[in-house]
């Protein structure tokens, strides 16, 4: 039976959206897992993962943790994190956000 590919993700894009709503759907999702925000002075992207997103993501972090091992730089995995800058009417979900540490 031949295998069929499933969507990688689903997404949405909304306009004038407040930063008031952004936060009040972030902590209404608290629990849904896979839904990823994206918020831009207005614009808001949920997009709800599917499974096919996950190998590439998991790739992408391993590449980032070999990357840091071969170079002798740390590297600190900062799990599902939600990054907002309310002054700048920001805020991500990402995958696999990390980080790098500059040699001394």
């Amino acid at each position: 039976m031949p295998m069929t590919a499933s969507p990688a993700e689903q997404r949405v894009l909304l306009r004038n959206v407040s930063w008031e709503t952004y936060e009040r759907l972030l902590a209404e999702s608290v629990n849904a897992l896979g839904t990823r925000f994206a918020y831009d002075e207005g614009n808001l992207e949920i997009m709800v993962v599917q499974v096919g997103h996950e190998g590439p993501n998991r790739t992408l972090a391993r590449i980032a943790e070999i990357t840091a091992e071969e170079t002798g730089r740390d590297f600190r995995a900062s799990g599902s994190t939600t990054f907002k800058r309310p002054d700048l009417a920001k805020g991500f979900d990402p995958d696999s956000p990390f980080t790098f540490a500059m040699p001394g």
